[in-house]
Order: structure tokens, then sequence, then C-alpha cells
């Protein structure tokens, strides 16, 4: 009899657990769904959120663009209102070329100027150069390139030439000019421009200097000044912080 009894209880205990095997699969089921909708929900929260962020560089970008023509007074838009949107590079020769057709580029540019790209026209600042060097007054680009960068005359307040060519001696065993090399190479490759501007930070702390493809240097001289940006992590003595 407690044979009979035993098989009994073994029978009904199998198909109790046969009828709990469904159970447990649907429970498994519905926990597997969950977490299928919250993964759901999670990419569309971060589709959302790349989307305001692609608007936000866009928006960004265009101001920028609006920034260079104020800053520099193109008499043109660089990008028609009606135009395709235009990447760094393009937007950099657009600006490049504008540049060198403006009054001081002009000034700075004549028929005895040594060969040098667009960037380093840009790179210099005639009326300045002029101000301090009224002997230059003819032809600036031209006694910088040829006499005043190898007496120590900056291009520009922010250029340096004895400081860099003293930091970076590679350039000058190439028989490259201190403005030459950084403007189309040094200020690609993070080297600072001078004690007071410090590219390499510049580009870390302001990205949207990277996505413009221009030079930093160029960059902050177009618009980064405008919009108050720092040149360097800390002020030098005497000077405030920004």
């Amino acid at each position: 009899m407690r044979g009979v009894h035993a098989e009994l209880e073994l029978l009904l205990r199998e198909q109790f657990l046969e009828r709990l095997q469904p159970l447990a699969h649907r429970r498994e089921l519905d926990v597997a769904r969950q977490r299928l909708a919250d993964a759901a929900e999670t990419i569309d929260s971060q589709r959302q959120q790349l989307a305001a962020l692609e608007a936000r560089v866009a928006a960004n970008e265009r101001r920028l663009v609006q920034l260079m023509e104020q800053q520099l007074g193109l008499g043109g838009p660089l990008v028609a209102p009606s135009a395709a949107p235009v990447g760094p590079a393009s937007l950099r020769r657009r600006l490049l070329d504008r540049l060198t057709g403006q009054p001081a580029a002009r000034l700075a540019a004549t028929p005895a100027t040594p060969t040098v790209s667009p960037a380093v026209v840009a790179l210099f600042d005639a009326n300045s150069y002029v101000t301090e060097h009224p002997d230059a007054a003819e032809h600036p680009l031209t006694h910088y390139l040829t006499k005043g960068e190898a007496l120590g005359y900056r291009p520009n307040p922010w250029f340096d030439p004895l400081f860099y060519r003293e930091r970076y001696p590679d350039g000058a065993r190439a028989g490259v000019g201190a403005l030459v090399h950084f403007a189309d190479y040094g200020g690609a490759e993070g080297r600072r421009a001078s004690a007071e501007f410090d590219t390499e930070w510049y580009v870390a702390t302001y990205p949207e200097v990277r996505r413009s493809g221009l030079n930093p240097l160029l960059h902050y001289l177009a618009v980064g000044a405008a919009l108050g940006h720092r040149t360097r992590a800390q002020a030098l003595p005497g000077e405030e912080q920004r």
C-alpha cells in the first residue's frame, strides 16, 4: 500500500511541476519583454539627445560663420542663406580666400613678397605691424618675412617668433620661418604661438576650433577674441584672469 501511495505522490509531483514550467517560462518571457521595452526607451532617449546635440552643433557652426563675417567685415556672406551646408574645410578655404582680399592683406601683399600660403597672409596683421614699425609701411609682409622676423618683430600681437624658434628649433633647422611653420604646420600640431597663446589648450577648451578647420590662432583672431575666449589656462603675472 505504501508503494502505491509513493508512486501516486511522485506522479502528482511530476504533474504539478509540468504545470509550473509554463508559468516559469511565462515569467521569464515577461522579464525579457520588459528589458526589451526598457532598452528601446533608452535608445529612443539617446536618439533624441543626439538629435538635440547635432542641432546645437549646427547652430554653433552657423554662429561661427556669422561671427567670422562680422569680425572680418567681409563684403558678403561666406555661405549664402539658401546654400547647402558646407564642411569645415570648404569654409576654411572660403575664409582664407576672402581674408587675402582684405585691406590689411592687400597692404601686405606685393610682387616682391615671398610665396606663402593664405594662412600666413591671414595671420599677418599689417596694420599693427606698421604701427609698431613705420619703416615697413611700403611692403609690410615682405619686410617681416625678410627682416622683421629675424629681429623678433611680431606679425600680430599673439605670435612671438623668438619664442617659437627657441621652443621649436626643428623649423629653423629645416629653413622654414617661424610664422610660415606655425601657419602651415605648427598650429595643427598644437604648438604654442607665444607665451600668451597656448594652442593645444585653446583647441581642447573650445571644441568648435577643431571643427572649423582653421589654424587655432586665426580662429582666435577672427572669432574667439570677440567671444571672450581665453588664450591659455592661467593669466600671466599682473594680468587679469578672464
